[in-house]
């Protein structure tokens, strides 16, 4: 039996003024996939993942998360509902340690960050758990460093530990290998692949090896339009996306 969507959009539409930039997009994502949304500049993806995140409403359509709409949920209400978003430009804390980041991402997750007055043991329970995702991250060793003296591949390493931290039944990946060396993409997702299964994540990205290697589906976006949804083969295949957007890359 194929799994249930874990997400469902249908018939999402949005305009800025007179330019449309999604027009009816339908879309399920299957429980415990990893999804791939690809598509030229200018093609929805951003506008699509803040629609999905709650930071954009759409002109029309549904968004349902777990079988329930979640169009009048703010963006937090869906991160503790389990949608959670990583950003092209890292949301670290700049002045806290790498340690401090994790573990306040952790207490958020818990519902333990905006109290004063905690109990030691879930303070103690919350680093401990920050300190195990950083060891799984190879990150421990910086663990001491503030966020601000880290390299951009470190940060964006990072920055993907914290939205690990809140637990994602789905995780939204914008560019998380964008700017960095092959070594850094090579360990950010090799990170990601260990969660395999455990977890949905739909990932924008313009590499398209990492895309094709990483992606059990692929999902094409073209002016707005959904022009294909299938696996990796048949997206490479594909005349019309080759078309739109691969050309004679793929």
């Amino acid at each position: 039996m194929a799994p249930e969507p874990i997400l469902s959009l249908s018939g999402i539409a949005r305009s800025f003024g007179d330019l449309a930039v999604l027009r009816g997009v339908d879309l399920d994502v299957l429980t415990g996939e990893i999804l791939g949304l690809i598509g030229p500049n200018g093609a929805g993806k951003t506008s699509l993942f803040n629609i999905i995140s709650g930071f954009l409403e759409p002109d029309s359509g549904t968004v349902s998360f777990r079988g329930r709409n979640i169009r009048p949920l703010s963006p937090a209400e869906r991160v503790h509902r389990g949608l959670v978003r990583s950003f092209q430009s890292s949301t670290i804390f700049p002045d806290l340690t790498v340690e401090e980041n994790v573990a306040l991402a952790v207490r958020s997750r818990k519902s333990l960050a905006y109290r004063w007055w905690r109990p030691r043991a879930a303070l103690s329970e919350a680093d401990q758990v920050a300190l195990r995702l950083l060891a799984d991250a190879g990150l421990e060793d910086d663990r001491r460093r503030l966020a601000r003296d880290l390299s951009h591949g470190t940060n964006r390493l990072l920055d993907v530990v914290m939205a690990l931290a809140l637990e994602p039944a789905l995780l939204l990946l914008d560019e998380p290998t964008a700017g960095l060396s092959k070594a850094e993409a090579e360990r950010l997702t090799a990170l990601l692949r260990r969660r395999r299964g455990s977890m949905t994540m739909i990932m924008i990205a313009h590499d398209l090896d990492i895309v094709f290697s990483f992606c059990d589906r692929i999902a094409v976006l073209d002016l707005g339009h959904m022009i294909a949804i299938d696996t990796p083969a048949a997206i490479r295949a594909n005349p019309r996306v080759q078309a739109a957007y691969l050309g004679q890359s793929a």
